[in-house]
């Protein structure tokens, strides 16, 4: 699938290039965004994260004020409307560059991205992509925890968990910058001017596949998501987080994979029914020759994942074999 309009980020706020870092950090706070496009010549040079605003202020030692948009020098990827989604996501990857701009400036986002993959099935699960070195916090810890996470971790969603290890909650980088601007990182995380306290929009369960998760940071309108065993949200229960540069990675190694299956001819429709109620399968082909069915599936990074999800199907077939992986 090649660039279509609804993968440009046409949610972005742009900015001149001596516009102050307390500034934008405002409108991110404003408008609760990851991202401001910088405006140069009358075009877009440039994107700015809030992380690279947080870890710019923090290694200058300098008060935001001080700085301009001019002083942030990470260069987003160069794209090309020949990219398709998978190169793009390839490109990302390898570079761990997370935004890009095309030869007329419009923006794409990783988190932008995810519009383009929703209808995309594949079949990993987001436990075994998921971060697992989590940094969590208490909600009586000072929110400069929260920017020790952002500094060392390079985590941009922070569950705080109460002394009854409930998630009450979510930190996010602009929380961070909120603080910072603020001079107020000493303040107590249980202060409800940092975070979002609604935190279901945030959480999600470690089974569900990659395909559901984007879907449901699409509708949710969220750039992360905490994985909580069984989906109860408590200390004991979380797995880890996944934010849209894990997807976009996961997506870069998606390869598409042919089974071939020897079925019974009696149980050929049902296995055929079985196969198309599975996530992730594309097509189901009769062929010829010793095998009667070819399904073609949309495999993430984990074979082992693909044998699980495909034993219901399986488990009534005589042979079977992964003869060919295309990327």
């Amino acid at each position: 699938m090649f660039i279509s309009d609804k993968i440009i980020d046409k949610s972005i706020e742009l900015v001149e290039e001596e516009t102050t870092l307390d500034k934008i950090a405002e409108i991110m706070i404003e408008k609760r965004s990851d991202f401001i496009g910088v405006i140069s010549s009358k075009k877009i040079s440039n994107i700015i994260c809030s992380k690279s605003i947080v870890r710019l202020a923090y290694n200058l030692n300098e008060k935001l004020s001080n700085l301009t948009a001019a002083d942030i020098h990470y260069r987003p990827l160069p794209l090309s409307y020949r990219d398709t989604l998978k190169s793009i996501a390839r490109k990302m990857m390898r570079s761990h560059t997370y935004v890009g701009l095309l030869e007329d400036g419009a923006p794409i986002t990783a988190y932008s991205l995810l519009r383009g993959l929703v209808k995309k099935t594949y079949l990993e699960l987001a436990d075994n992509v998921s971060q697992k070195a989590i940094v969590s916090l208490h909600l009586n810890q000072p929110i400069k925890y929260a920017l020790l996470a952002v500094l060392a971790n390079d985590q941009n969603v922070i569950p705080v968990f109460d002394s009854g290890g409930k998630l009450r909650k979510v930190i996010t980088t602009v929380d961070v910058l909120y603080a910072m601007i603020d001079n107020d990182l000493e303040s107590s995380l249980s202060e409800t001017t940092y975070g979002a306290e609604e935190v279901d929009p945030w959480v999600a369960d470690s089974n569900l596949t990659l395909a559901s998760l984007v879907r449901l940071m699409v509708r949710r309108g969220v750039y992360g998501m905490l994985l909580f065993e069984d989906g109860i949200t408590r200390l004991e229960n979380l797995r880890g987080f996944v934010t849209y540069e894990d997807i976009v990675n996961a997506y870069a190694k998606v390869r598409r994979v042919f089974v071939h299956m020897k079925v019974d001819p009696s149980n050929l429709e049902e296995v055929v029914n079985t196969l198309y109620e599975i996530e992730g399968v594309r097509g189901v082909y009769i062929s010829s020759g010793d095998t009667n069915l070819i399904a073609v599936i949309d495999l993430g990074v984990s074979e082992e994942n693909l044998l699980s999800v495909l034993k219901p199907a399986l488990d009534k077939v005589t042979d079977y074999t992964i003869y060919s992986e295309v990327d």
